[in-house]
């Protein structure tokens, strides 16, 4: 297939070419500038590189907007949270019709692939079988077994159980378990992500515990990944640096919550590698758009500095770095990768066009999707819906 007549952001540094795409076997074979002829017309389109949310809860999609108000502790720690106790007592059928309906959401908003912590792989898989889905447990132990480092072998037994159902293993958090437990659990040898440092009251719990912070006892786990960061203290980066360690930001859910804003700029300029989420679906729209432009605000507000960061860092939070983070062989527009393509239409709101990066950055929208395409196949059509 030749995708012809497209302005395309292409390569890392997202420079805007006109010419064509060439796709064969789902792969992209070859992009050039120039006029020529083929099956796509893309007139008038910006192709870029699908969109891809490093972080998601789908489940809670049945409870938009029902918590609001509550503190985070009181919507989502387990085991006892609003979140666990609405996915308890909803019947199944409607969290799966639920979770549906957010996975076409975020197709249409250009999301061509994401990363699921999921309390049931079983029901997540029947949303999209597409996503990566990391087993999130439910079962956790009381503070004063995590204060006495006291072992949990029918956790490990359960995550091990469960996870082999899907791609990993995704924890809520280091504070809901022993360091005994975790040791078990990142001894199964699976990929392994975890929430850490998300409000300030999960670091005074830990501290209080076992004397460490959330990040130090998360960081000797050697997770793939870490989800939030947004309160560390002390040395918590200089740990995570250490390691290697990305982190998966989630500023908008932050900020609802009113828990802070994750220290970005310090991740960027230490080297650690950073993508964007979208969190809790009942708490958040999956919107990757909504979270680029705040994004770009909140930093340069928190900075006072408008020059901060540039809209190319912040694109690649949404595409690039997750696709390297997660193992996608995505996230841009380059030979040899796969053919996951965001075709954009630049109505009113993004017209006459300047700088395309930013415009897409601070500007566009579900409004401006024309196509998605995953693998070189079409999973959304805005003429057809």
């Amino acid at each position: 297939m030749i995708i012809y007549n497209a302005r395309i952001l292409y390569g890392a540094d997202f420079e805007l070419i006109r010419g064509y795409i060439k796709v064969e076997d789902g792969l992209i074979s070859e992009v050039g500038e120039g006029d020529i002829r083929g099956d796509m017309d893309a007139e008038n389109c910006i192709i870029m590189p699908g969109l891809i949310n490093a972080h998601v809860h789908l489940l809670d999609s049945i409870a938009k907007e029902s918590g609001a108000g509550m503190t985070l502790d009181e919507l989502v720690r387990p085991p006892n949270g609003y979140k666990q106790k609405i996915l308890r007592s909803t019947p199944k059928a409607k969290l799966v019709a639920a979770a549906r309906g957010a996975v076409r959401e975020m197709i249409s908003n250009g999301i061509t692939y994401f990363c699921e912590f999921s309390n049931d792989p079983v029901l997540s898989k029947q949303a999209n079988k597409e996503a990566k889905i990391y087993y999130e447990p439910t079962m956790v132990q009381v503070d004063d077994d995590v204060a006495t480092n006291k072992p949990g072998p029918s956790i490990v037994d359960d995550v091990h159980g469960r996870a082999m159902e899907c791609d990993g293993i995704g924890l809520s958090g280091v504070g809901e378990f022993s360091d005994a437990t975790l040791e078990k659990i990142a001894d199964l040898g699976l990929p392994l992500a975890l929430h850490a440092a998300e409000h300030m009251p999960s670091q005074q719990r830990s501290l209080a515990l076992t004397g460490k912070t959330e990040v130090e006892r998360a960081v000797k786990l050697n997770p793939d990944f870490l989800v939030h960061v947004t309160n560390p203290l002390e040395d918590d980066v200089r740990h995570i640096v250490k390691k290697n360690i990305p982190i998966v930001c989630c500023p908008r859910c932050n900020a609802l919550l009113g828990v802070g804003v994750p220290p970005i700029m310090d991740f960027l300029e230490k080297g650690v590698l950073v993508a964007l989420g979208t969190d809790n679906v009942m708490l958040n729209s999956p919107d990757l758009f909504r979270e680029m432009e705040f994004l770009s605000r909140i930093i340069s507000h928190v900075h006072k500095d408008s020059g901060t960061i540039s809209a190319k860092d912040i694109l690649r939070m949404v595409t690039l770095n997750p696709a390297k983070i997660l193992g996608l062989d995505s996230g841009l527009i380059l030979e040899g990768k796969r053919a996951d393509l965001l075709f954009l239409r630049p109505h009113r709101n993004m017209s006459p066009l300047g700088d395309a990066v930013s415009a897409i950055v601070h500007r566009a929208d579900a409004r401006n999707v024309w196509r998605v395409m995953c693998r070189g196949r079409t999973i959304y059509d805005s003429s057809v819906g």
